[in-house]
């Protein structure tokens, strides 16, 4: 059985592991001194039972660069988990290592905090959280920091089959010089669960903003996802879905140049929950993009582009307020969608259709007396 480690009031409290440990429990005690425990390079700590930290303040961690090839890590194993007041840092700079955390097997990130920064060198990699097994990210916050230099990576949370994003919320910060790359939340056949996870714009001219990914069959299941505009020049976030990845009951939100791209890769229609906010929505060439399946009632005034078309699916009503200039029509299988725009057409220049009994699968294209009519869709102006 491992050891544990119990800290408690000290003059001492800058500590550093200077050997590969492996812990059963660290715990801070009541009323314990604040603490910085860092891993040398090189070193790992190994923890099976968890953090816990009843000392009432923050405690930190910091995961050193590595070098030599092996980066410096924090691994939690078993059922770990991580109070609340932790706050773990996996530091990059300038060199092609950096440090590493892991989650595998059951263990939860519980309500800690996790810092992955970015790098300062170009074509190396930034900091990053890999969760693999069984692993949640539970009720944690992350935070992705940019690249620092022309065409240096953000730090990044990685979710592996299996694994699940739980009710966490990902902070995905923009680079922070010209053609830096943004910090990101990459999922890989897994799931998003109930998390929250936002891209931000960058305010640096040509900066990449912060990016949140889906690969393969990874459904995004009830998060939320939201692409924040960028100033300055600086690019905005994006939300992308790639391969056979799924929407589902994600409510999205996309602002200013935030964008949501159905990515050309992406293999079938994609379905998403409800999309709302004044960003930029990039169609696949391949497939149309399905919205509503939450049945929530949102309104997106934005700008729709690409030649493939938009059906309005679920209970609620979709209100497009912008002026779009996607190709591929519109259809609307259920609900409402409702048209707000004062210029352009906000449904494209293809047509409108509307199915009037599902059974049936009849469609009609919309004439004017077809306006306000209430079946399986409809279709009103505002």
């Amino acid at each position: 059985m491992p050891d544990s480690a119990t800290f408690g009031v000290s003059s001492q409290t800058a500590i550093s592991a200077d050997i590969d440990l492996e812990l059963a429990n660290l715990t801070f005690d009541t009323g314990a001194s604040a603490y910085t425990i860092s891993t040398v390079k090189d070193l790992a700590i190994s923890i099976q039972g968890g953090i816990f930290n009843n000392s009432g303040i923050h405690q930190n961690f910091v995961i050193q660069l590595g070098n030599r090839g092996v980066n410096g890590s924090i691994e939690f194993d078993g059922s770990a988990t991580v109070d609340p007041n932790c706050i773990i840092t996996c530091a990059a700079g300038a060199t092609l290592y950096t440090g590493e955390l892991g989650f595998n097997e059951n263990s939860n990130a519980g309500e800690g905090t996790y810092i992955n920064e970015g790098c300062a060198v170009p074509g190396a990699y930034g900091a990053h959280t890999d969760f693999g097994e069984q692993a949640s990210a539970g009720n944690a916050t992350f935070i992705n920091n940019g690249g620092l230099s022309v065409q240096a990576a953000g730090g990044q949370v990685n979710f592996f089959y299996g694994s699940t994003a739980g009710n966490a919320t990902f902070i995905n910060n923009a680079g922070r010089a010209a053609q830096a790359y943004g910090g990101s939340t990459q999922l890989l056949g897994t799931d998003a669960g109930n998390a929250t996870m936002i891209a931000n714009g960058a305010d640096v001219a040509d900066a990449l903003g912060g990016r949140i990914i889906f690969f393969e069959t990874t459904h995004a299941a009830n998060a939320t996802l939201v692409a924040n505009g960028g100033t300055n020049g600086g690019l905005g976030g994006t939300i992308s879905f790639g391969d056979v990845s799924y929407g589902d009951n994600a409510i999205i939100q996309v602002f200013g140049n935030g964008s949501l791209e159905d990515v050309t890769y992406h293999v079938a229609p994609l379905s998403i929950g409800s999309l709302e906010g004044d960003g930029i929505v990039k169609l696949s060439a391949d497939h149309a993009l399905n919205i509503g399946a939450n049945g929530l009632s949102t309104t997106f005034s934005g700008s729709i582009q690409g030649s493939n078309s938009i059906v309005k699916i679920g209970s609620g009503t979709l209100t497009l307020g912008g002026a779009n200039i996607y190709t591929g029509g519109t259809a609307v299988i259920a609900g409402a969608l409702k048209i707000g725009n004062e210029s352009g057409s906000a449904t494209g220049t293809g047509t409108v259709n509307v199915r009037r009994n599902s059974r049936r699968q009849r469609n009609h294209r919309w004439r004017n007396d077809d306006w306000n009519r209430e079946r399986h869709g409809s279709f009103s102006t505002a």
